[in-house]
C-alpha cells in the first residue's frame, strides 16, 4: 500500500532531528568525541522540523474551514506468538489538526531555543552535548505526537522523560541539579507504573473482542467506547474497568504535566538551564499530559460519549477536580515565590491545572487550545527569566528591579507575555482562558448542583491569582529601585542571538489564538481552532465509517450549534454555554484589572511596606505558603523515610527469613545429598562390588580346579566320591 505524502512530510518532521542525534553519536563514537559543529547541526534539523511543520499548517490545516482530513497508515512492528493468541504492535501514524497544531508548537519553541542556546550556553563545559540532548528530547517529542497507538505513545513517553533527566541534570558537578534531575525520574516512575497498568487492562479487555489484532491503536479504543455506548463490545460488563483504566492512564498526565500532588518535582527541575525550561517545562515536555488524556479523552467519558451525554463520567471528574486544585494549589505557591524561574515553574503547574481540569469538564478543543497559547507566552517569559539572569547573574529577585531602562526588548516581550498569561482582551491568552472559564460554568450550569460548580469556583479564583502574581514578577523585576546595585550597573540587553526568539515569542503571545476581542467584535477569526480541534475532527472523522460512530454528529456536545436531532444533554448544554458566556467574559476581565491593580498597589506603589506583616492571618498563611502547604516536607520527611524504613524491613525480612529458610533449605538439601552418596558409595556400590569380587574370586577358585594335571583330575574325584559317599551314609542312616 503506497505512503500517503502527509505521512511521509510527518515522519520527515520527526526524523530530522533523530538524524541530527544520530549523526553527533556515530562522531563521538569513532572521533571519541562530539563534532564542534553540533550546534549548527541541531538548530538546521529543527529548523528543517519547523518549515515542514508550517507548510502542513497553512497547506492543509488552515485551508478549509475544520482543517484537513485525518491521514493514518500502519506497519507492523512485530508479533508475538500467532493466531489468536499473538500479541501484535504495530507502528501507527496519525496526522490529523492536533498533530500538526503539536507540530507547529514544538518545533516553533524548539527552534527558538536553539537560537537562543547558542548564545545563553555558549562557553558552557559539554556544550555540543547539550545541543545532542536537545535533539532527542525534540525527536521524543514528535514522535510522542505522531503515533496512533497508545503502546508507541508510552514508548516515546519513557523517552521524553530520559531526555528530561538528561537535560535537568546537565549541570552534573551541582549537587542540586543531579537531586533535581533525580526527583523527576524518581516521581515520574509513580505515574507512569500506573499509566502501564492502565495500559495492560485496555489491552487484556480489549483482546477478547479482537483476538491476535493490535488492540492499542487510537481507533480500536475509540471504537471500543464507542461500542460500550451502542451496548455491546468488551467493555459491556466492566463499566467500572473502564473509569478505572481512564484513572489510570490519567495517572500518567498528573507526574508529566505535574498536577497535584504529584508536582513537586517541576519547581525544582529548575535547577536545569534555563533554555531547557522554557522548552520542556513549559511548552513541550509537561504539556504531553494534557495532549495524552485529550487522545484518550473517549476512554475518559466512557459510556455516554457516542450520545454525547458524558459529563457524569467518573474519571472525567477526577480530572476536572485534579486540575482545579492543582490550578489553585500552585497559583497560591507563586505568590510568594523569591526565586524569578521558580515563580514561573508555580505559573506553569497553575496553567496546566487550568488545561487539565478543561478536558475534565467535557471540553478538549478549551484545554487543547490553551495548551498552544500557552506554550508561547510561557516558553517568551522563561526565556525572558532567561535574559535577565544572564544580566544580573542571579534568580533572586531582590537582586533585580529597575531593569525596565537596562533592559527594554526583554522588560516589553515579558510584558506582553504577561498581559497574554493573565488574559486581557487583544492577547492570545484571553480566548484560550475565557474557553476554559465558559466551559466550566457551563459544566457547572450543567450539572445545577453546588458540587458542579466546583472546578468553576477554583478556576476564577486562579484566573485573579494569576494576574496578581505575573504581574508581582514584572513589578519586582523590573520596576522600582535596583535590589543590587553592583548587579544594576552591570546589567545589559543581551545580545540578538537571545533577544530575537522573545521578540517572535511575544509576536505569537498576542496572535496565536487569533483576533482576542470580546464576542461580538471578533469577525468569526477567534474560533479557528475549536472549529479545527475537537470532538467530530479528531475522533469521528478519523474513524470515517465505522458503524460503532453512526449517528454520532448529531450528539456533539462542541459543535458551533446543536443540530436539529441532538438529545436532550446535549440541547441543555448548548443552552448553558450561550447562558454564561457573557457574564464568565467579564468577571474574566475584572479578575484581570483586580489583580494587575492589586500587584500595582503593593509592588510598586507600596513597595518595602510590609502590609502582610500587619495582618496576622495573612502573615501565618504566608509561612505556610513559603513552605510549600509543607507537600514537600511530607514527601522528605515523613513519606520518603517510611518508604525507605518499609525497604529496610523488606530487606531485613528478606534477608532474616526468605533468604535464612532457603539456606536452610538448600543446606539441608546438601546434607542429605551428602548421606545419599554415602549410603549409594558404602551400601550399594560396596554390595555391587562386593558381589563382582565374590564371583571373581569364586571363578578364580573353580578354575584352579582346570589345571590339566590327570593326577589332579583323580584326586578330586576320590574327594567327591567321598564327599557323596559319606552324604549318603549320613542321609540314609
Amino acid at each position: 500500500m503506497q505512503t500517503p505524502d502527509t505521512i511521509i512530510i510527518a515522519l520527515l518532521i520527526v526524523a530530522l532531528p533523530l538524524a541530527a542525534w544520530t549523526i553527533g553519536f556515530l562522531h563521538a563514537a569513532v572521533r571519541r568525541r562530539l563534532p564542534s559543529g553540533q550546534d549548527w547541526i541541531s538548530t538546521c534539523a529543527v529548523g528543517g522540523s519547523l518549515t515542514l511543520s508550517l507548510y502542513l499548517l497553512f497547506s492543509q490545516v488552515m485551508a478549509g474551514p475544520s482543517g484537513m482530513q485525518a491521514v493514518t497508515h500502519s506497519w507492523r512492528w512485530f508479533a508475538i506468538g500467532s493466531g489468536d493468541h499473538a500479541f501484535v504492535l504495530n507502528f501507527d501514524v496519525l496526522v490529523d489538526n492536533l498533530t500538526v497544531a503539536m507540530f507547529c508548537v514544538v518545533n516553533i519553541v524548539a527552534f527558538l531555543v536553539h537560537v537562543y542556546s547558542r548564545s545563553y550556553m555558549h562557553g558552557e563545559d559539554r556544550y555540543p552535548r547539550f545541543f545532542l540532548h536537545l535533539s532527542l528530547f525534540t525527536f521524543s517529542m514528535l514522535g510522542l505526537l505522531v503515533t496512533s497507538n497508545l503502546m508507541m505513545l508510552f514508548i516515546f513517553w519513557e523517552l521524553v522523560g530520559v531526555c528530561s533527566y538528561f537535560l535537568i541534570g546537565f549541570f552534573i558537578l551541582k549537587k542540586s541539579a543531579g537531586d533535581a534531575a533525580k526527583k523527576a525520574f524518581v516521581v515520574n516512575r509513580i505515574g507512569d507504573a500506573c499509566f502501564m497498568a492502565g495500559i495492560f487492562m485496555i489491552g487484556g479487555l480489549l483482546a477478547k473482542q479482537w483476538p491476535g489484532q493490535d488492540v492499542l491503536s487510537f481507533q480500536r479504543i475509540w471504537e471500543s467506547v464507542a461500542m460500550l455506548g451502542h451496548g455491546n463490545g468488551p467493555w459491556v460488563g466492566h463499566e467500572t474497568e473502564v473509569a478505572v483504566a481512564g484513572v489510570l492512564v490519567f495517572m500518567g498526565c498528573m507526574t508529566k504535566s505535574a498536577q497535584f500532588p504529584l508536582h513537586v518535582w517541576l519547581p525544582d527541575a529548575m535547577e536545569g538551564p534555563t533554555p531547557v525550561s522554557a522548552l520542556i517545562h513549559a511548552a513541550t515536555m509537561v504539556a504531553a499530559g494534557v495532549y495524552m488524556i485529550v487522545r484518550m479523552f473517549p476512554l475518559m467519558a466512557g459510556k455516554g460519549y457516542v450520545s454525547g451525554d458524558f459529563l457524569d463520567s467518573p474519571a472525567l471528574w477526577v480530572i476536572a477536580i485534579v486540575g482545579g486544585i492543582t490550578a489553585l494549589f500552585s497559583g497560591t505557591i507563586a505568590l510568594v515565590q523569591t526565586d524569578l524561574k521558580k515563580g514561573l515553574a508555580y505559573s506553569t503547574c497553575s496553567q496546566l491545572g487550568y488545561m487539565v481540569m478543561a478536558v475534565g469538564v467535557g471540553s478538549i478543543s478549551a484545554g487543547m487550545f490553551h495548551l498552544f497559547t500557552h506554550a508561547f507566552f510561557k516558553a517568551c517569559l522563561f526565556l525572558g527569566s532567561g535574559s535577565v539572569i544572564h544580566a544580573v547573574h542571579s534568580q533572586e529577585m531582590k537582586d533585580m528591579g529597575g531593569l525596565r531602562a537596562k533592559m527594554p526588548i526583554t522588560y516589553t516581550t515579558f510584558l506582553i507575555s504577561c498581559l497574554a498569561i493573565a488574559g486581557t482582551p487583544l492577547f492570545s491568552g484571553f480566548l484560550s482562558k475565557e474557553a476554559v472559564l465558559g466551559q466550566a460554568a457551563a459544566f457547572g450550569e450543567h450539572h445545577g448542583s453546588l458540587i458542579g460548580w466546583v472546578p468553576f469556583a477554583l478556576a476564577a479564583a486562579t484566573a485573579f491569582l494569576t494576574a496578581f502574581y505575573m504581574f508581582r514578577l514584572l513589578f519586582l523585576t523590573f520596576h522600582g529601585k535596583p535590589g543590587n546595585q553592583h548587579k544594576f550597573e552591570h546589567a545589559h540587553e543581551s545580545p540578538a542571538a537571545m533577544s530575537m526568539p522573545l521578540v517572535v515569542l511575544a509576536v505569537l503571545a498576542v496572535i496565536a489564538g487569533g483576533i482576542a476581542l470580546p464576542a461580538g467584535l471578533d469577525f468569526g477569526t477567534s474560533h479557528w481552532f475549536q472549529d479545527r480541534v475537537n470532538d467530530q475532527v479528531l475522533v469521528q472523522d478519523t474513524m470515517g465509517a465505522t458503524p460503532a460512530f453512526a449517528g454520532m454528529q448529531a450528539h456533539m456536545v462542541h459543535r458551533a450549534e446543536p443540530l436539529p436531532n441532538a438529545n436532550e444533554a446535549v440541547t441543555s448544554f448548548h443552552h448553558h454555554a450561550h447562558h454564561v458566556h457573557m457574564p464568565v467574559m467579564l468577571m474574566s476581565l475584572c479578575a484581570v484589572v483586580i489583580g494587575i491593580a492589586g500587584a500595582w498597589l503593593l509592588f510598586v506603589r507600596r513597595r518595602g511596606h510590609d502590609l502582610v506583616a500587619s495582618i496576622p492571618p495573612l502573615a501565618k498563611f504566608r509561612v505556610v505558603l513559603s513552605n510549600l502547604y509543607y507537600v514537600d516536607w511530607v514527601y522528605c520527611q515523613r513519606l520518603v523515610p517510611t518508604v525507605k524504613d518499609i525497604a529496610d524491613l523488606a530487606k531485613a525480612f528478606d534477608k532474616g527469613v526468605i533468604d535464612a529458610t532457603v539456606n536452610y533449605v538448600a543446606r539441608f538439601a546438601c546434607d542429605i545429598a551428602w548421606f545419599a552418596g554415602r549410603v549409594d558409595a558404602i551400601v550399594v556400590d560396596g554390595a555391587v562390588n562386593g558381589s563382582g569380587a565374590l564371583m571373581m574370586g569364586l571363578g578364580q577358585f573353580c578354575r584352579s580346579f582346570v589345571n590339566g594335571k590327570i593326577q589332579d583330575y583323580v584326586k578330586y574325584t576320590v574327594w567327591g566320591l567321598g564327599v557323596l559317599m559319606i552324604w549318603a551314609v549320613l542321609a540314609l542312616g
